[in-house]
């Protein structure tokens, strides 16, 4: 499996320096996810962005779409996102570059 992993990584890497939409790498990525057997049913990214209207950009893989869907929200989404309770909203504030949690422990994993 590390190889695996590997080879995804170095293709992510070789993958940002390239002028691709950033759908297609999500698609791409959750092939070879797929692809090596790991099961996922989908990926969001999100991340905020400098707009004066626009604060979040969201985008969605699924599995059974196997296509990328984009929505962008206000800003006033990006101020009720940072007020959830969310891991990756704690992992963020407490300026930490790591989340480790057990996924055979049902206390640690998100349903």
């Amino acid at each position: 499996m590390p190889d695996h992993f590997d080879n995804i990584t170095d293709w992510l890497l070789a993958q940002s320096l390239r002028d691709e939409p950033i759908a297609d790498t999500v698609k791409e990525m959750a092939a070879r996810l797929v692809g090596c057997g790991i099961a996922i049913s989908r990926i969001s990214i999100g991340r905020s962005i400098l707009h004066p209207v626009i604060g979040v950009i969201e985008m969605r893989w699924t599995r059974d779409s196997g296509q990328v869907t984009t929505r962008c929200h206000p800003r006033s989404y990006a101020n009720i996102v940072e007020q959830m309770e969310n891991p990756l909203i704690d992992l963020i504030k407490s300026n930490r570059d790591r989340l480790y949690s057990d996924l055979t422990d049902p206390d640690e994993v998100a349903l």
